[in-house]
């Protein structure tokens, strides 16, 4: 970790780490509401494929910025994923005999 702390800025170390919140936290209602009117599973496949990109990107990134980029790539995917997977559950689980 020293040395990769030393790699990068202050800047940059702090988008890297909190651009996926970000990203989430901002398109979380948003992703949940596309995917109401457009079908979950569709999203739900659309975001995992974003998503497994993003993780191929970031593990492969040169550079900070891509990196920072691959996150957030990810995030959005990720806000995605959160409301399409539980709306999924919660119709592959609705009778409550079965919980």
């Amino acid at each position: 970790m020293p040395r990769i702390n030393q790699a990068l800025t202050p800047t940059a170390g702090l988008w890297i780490l909190d651009v996926y919140g970000f990203a989430v936290g901002s398109l979380l209602v948003t992703f949940g509401n596309i995917g109401d009117r457009h079908g979950r599973p569709r999203l739900l496949l659309v975001g995992a494929t974003a998503f497994g990109i993003g993780s191929t990107a970031a593990a492969f990134a040169p550079n900070p910025e891509l990196l920072i980029v691959a996150g957030g790539l990810m995030g959005v995917a990720g806000a995605t994923l959160l409301p399409s997977a539980l709306a999924v559950l919660s119709e592959l689980f609705s009778d409550p005999r079965r919980c």
